[in-house]
Formats: structure tokens, C-alpha cells, sequence
């Protein structure tokens, strides 16, 4: 079995490459994604930052992973997850992508 440090890298690179092929039409335009609370108890957020020639144009919180199980979860807000319906987890055979789109989590339908 994989690392939890191991799984979110994963995580993190594949899900980068649905962000960047968000922005294949916009040409100046793009965003990356990074974990923004690396010190938090329980939940990490993920942090969409996106970007107009090269300077930031905005933050958002892309989703939020559970540090004890994996899961990730769509952002209820900038600070908390919506922790009812996981949308996938990072130690899947995808490292949990299929859970994301390039705006952010899946939505239910």
C-alpha cells in the first residue's frame, strides 16, 4: 500500500493535468493547484490558484483531503469540507482524480 505523502503527490499531478487542460483554450491563462494548510489537524485544503499572464488572479479551495482516511471532499467553504458524500480518495488506482474535475470535485447527481 502506498503513503499517505505518496498518495496526495499522485493526487496533486494528475489532478494538475485536468487543471491545465481546463485552460488549453485560454491562451495567457492558467492555474495550478497546491496543499495550503500543510499543518492542519485533520483536513487538508487544496488551493486553486488561478492565473492571467502570469499574475494571480484568485484563490479558490479546489477540495479538501482527509488526512486519516484519504477521502477527498468537496469545499462547503474556504475552511471546511462538506464531509457527507466523499467524492473519491487518494488511495485508489487514480489516486483518487476520478473524484475531480478541473474546477474542482465532482458534483452528484
Amino acid at each position: 500500500m502506498r503513503t499517505f505523502e505518496d498518495s496526495l503527490a499522485g493526487f496533486l499531478a494528475a489532478a494538475q493535468v485536468k487543471v491545465d487542460a481546463g485552460f488549453n483554450d485560454f491562451p495567457g491563462q492558467s492555474g495550478s493547484i497546491a496543499v495550503d494548510n500543510t499543518n492542519a489537524p485533520r483536513y487538508l485544503r487544496i488551493v486553486k490558484t488561478t492565473y492571467v499572464n502570469q499574475n494571480s488572479n484568485g484563490r479558490s479551495a479546489y477540495c479538501f483531503i482527509d488526512k486519516t482516511t484519504g477521502n477527498v471532499y468537496k469545499a462547503a467553504g474556504w475552511s471546511s469540507p462538506e464531509t457527507k458524500n466523499p467524492r473519491s480518495n487518494i488511495y485508489a488506482d487514480d489516486f483518487g482524480v476520478s473524484g475531480v474535475t478541473e474546477y474542482g470535485t465532482v458534483y452528484l447527481r
